[in-house]
Parts: C-alpha cells; sequence; structure tokens
C-alpha cells in the first residue's frame, strides 16, 4: 500500500497505445489478476492489490490528477534443493525395495512424480516471503516511478501482469547510458560544477575500472582524500545530495534513488486537515506532493544527465 513518500525511486519509460489506458485501469480487468494469498504447496502468488491497504482492501486503483496508482503484492516460496534431492534418493531406494528392483529401473515419470509429491510436502513446511511495489504511471511523460531500486524480479514480474492487461505495454531504462562521469565531475568539482540545486551529502561509492571499490560514510565529500580517490582512476557510482533543500537521497549513475527523505522545508505551506475520515483523504496532500516532485525532479535529471527526450517531450 502507499505511504507518504517513496524511499527508493526508480523511474522508466513507458510505451502504451492510447487505446490501452482504459483496459490497464479498468477496475473490472484488475480484479481478474487481484493477489490472492499463497496456497501450502505454492511457489508463487502474485497480483493487484489494495492501494491503501486494509484500510480499503478493495481499492485496486487511485489516481491523484492525471497519474495513476498501482499496488503489487508478490509472495514466494525456497524449498532447499538439496533437501528436496535427498529426499528423492530416499524415496527412490525405499520404493526400489519394495519393488524389489534397482532404483536405476524405476520409471521416469514414476520418479519425476516422487519429486513433487516431496517438493509441494516442502512448500507446505515454509513460510512465504512477501514483497509489495508500488507504481505511479503518468501517460503525459510517458513514465513508470516505482518504490524500489532497480530492475528486480518483482518489477520484471509486474510489467508482465501489466501486459497482460495491455499488450503494448513497454518499458525502458530513464538512463540509458550510465552516468558516473556527470556524478564524478560533480564531485570533483563542486564549487563549479555541482547544480545548484544540490548540496553534498557525506556518503558516496567509487569504483575503478578494476572493479576497486570505495564506499564512504559520513565523509567530508569535498575533502582532499576524496579528490585523490578520482585521480587515482575511481568514478562516483552514487551520491548523497540533497535537493534544493527540500529532499534528500543518494542519487546513483542510472538515476534511481535511495534513502529518500523529504525535509521539514518540503512540507512548508501544506496545511494539515485535523480530522480525516479516511486514509485517502489523510494522504491526498502527500501524493499530490509526491507527483508533482516525481515529475519536476525527472525533468530536472533529464536535463543535467543530457538525456534524449522523450517523443511527448519533444512535441
Amino acid at each position: 500500500m502507499f505511504s507518504r513518500f517513496f524511499k527508493s525511486i526508480s523511474c522508466f519509460n513507458i510505451d502504451i497505445s492510447e487505446d490501452e489506458w482504459h483496459n490497464l485501469l479498468d477496475i473490472e480487468t484488475l480484479k481478474q489478476l487481484q493477489h490472492i494469498p499463497i496456497k501450502q504447496s505454492q511457489k508463487e502468488s502474485i497480483g493487484f492489490s489494495s492501494v491503501t491497504g486494509y484500510h480499503n482492501p478493495d481499492l485496486l486503483y487511485h489516481h491523484v490528477d492525471r497519474f495513476h496508482f498501482l499496488s503489487v503484492t508478490r509472495e514466494t516460496k525456497k524449498v532447499s534443493k538439496l533437501k528436496v534431492e535427498q529426499r528423492v534418493v530416499e524415496a527412490k531406494r525405499t520404493l526400489a525395495e519394495r519393488r524389489k528392483v534397482a532404483t536405476d529401473d524405476l520409471e521416469e515419470q514414476e520418479i519425476q512424480e516422487l519429486k513433487e509429491k516431496i517438493e509441494r510436502e516442502e512448500l507446505s513446511k515454509k513460510s512465504p516471503d512477501e514483497a509489495r511495489i508500488n507504481l505511479v504511471l503518468d501517460p503525459l511523460k510517458q513514465r513508470m516511478y516505482v518504490d524500489t531500486v532497480g530492475t528486480d524480479t518483482i518489477i520484471k514480474k509486474t510489467v508482465s501482469m501489466l501486459r497482460k492487461l495491455a499488450p503494448s505495454f513497454k518499458v525502458h531504462p530513464f538512463v540509458t547510458n550510465p552516468a558516473e562521469t556527470i556524478l564524478t565531475q560533480w564531485l570533483y568539482n563542486p564549487n563549479t560544477v555541482l547544480p545548484d540545486e544540490l548540496a553534498l551529502g557525506n556518503e558516496a561509492s567509487l569504483k575503478s575500472p578494476e572493479d576497486s571499490k570505495a564506499k564512504l560514510f559520513k565523509q567530508d565529500l569535498e575533502s582532499e582524500e576524496v579528490k585523490i580517490l578520482m585521480n587515482h582512476g575511481k568514478q562516483v557510482f552514487d551520491i548523497a545530495v540533497s535537493y534544493q533543500e527540500r529532499i534528500g537521497f543518494t542519487l546513483n549513475n542510472i538515476g534511481y534513488l535511495k534513502k529518500v527523505k523529504p525535509r521539514d522545508m518540503f512540507y512548508d505551506g501544506v496545511e494539515r486537515i485535523d480530522v480525516t475520515e479516511s486514509y485517502l483523504q489523510e494522504y491526498q496532500q502527500d501524493w499530490e506532493l509526491l507527483v508533482s516532485w516525481l515529475t519536476e525532479f525527472y525533468d530536472w535529471l533529464e536535463i543535467k544527465f543530457d538525456l534524449p527526450k522523450t517523443e511527448k517531450d519533444a512535441t
């Protein structure tokens, strides 16, 4: 379910035909792919879930202005392959002794059925791991914002689900060419090159072509020691900054944000409602701020990273 703000952010460019937006956001269609709790013998269960969680379990879709909000829940179970193999060997031996034959004489189909039975039994003993992902889709900018970092399995699974609703739906990296050279320039000459909108934090990750890494925590990033690392060939792959003194985060070389935290200044001028009637009413202002900032920041990053304009941006 959606909280007030994203703690991590990945941005992707998307393609989808105009006539498929309706299918993608049709509540009856979404219900067909709604998450169902994982069963005892299942390895995975994934589906759309409520944007507001238990506050309104049936709310699979919400919009804020032009932005579309969707949530996905994925449960998974893993069993030990070694444990399954050991049990299969034991089961084959027991079956062969009962039949008074050699284990090599057992039918392949029998062995496969034994393995599947044992896997189901092992799965039934396991408690599932649960992952949730929240999406914001922007049809105007043709972007998808996700509250997790990277292109891990749950993002790929989520995109596959979206394609079931809208076959034309495609996802492309927001940053196609990693921008570590730009980040390195920002850190090497912060007084002259670092954008005015940014202020340095105290964390960074640097790496050399030989894959030698340096992870800096609670460091003065403008110190001579840090500059020496860059003089020896290390480039910056992520860096802690604050944007317009309103939001702090760690920005990496392909535009992902980690440790995102709005500052007090971010909420200046926001008048809170003392008594709210629902989760939606309580969080609506925060979500309006969220989508506004996502658009503003990634428009800005598109310029600073010198990214090619999308088709809609160019017109």
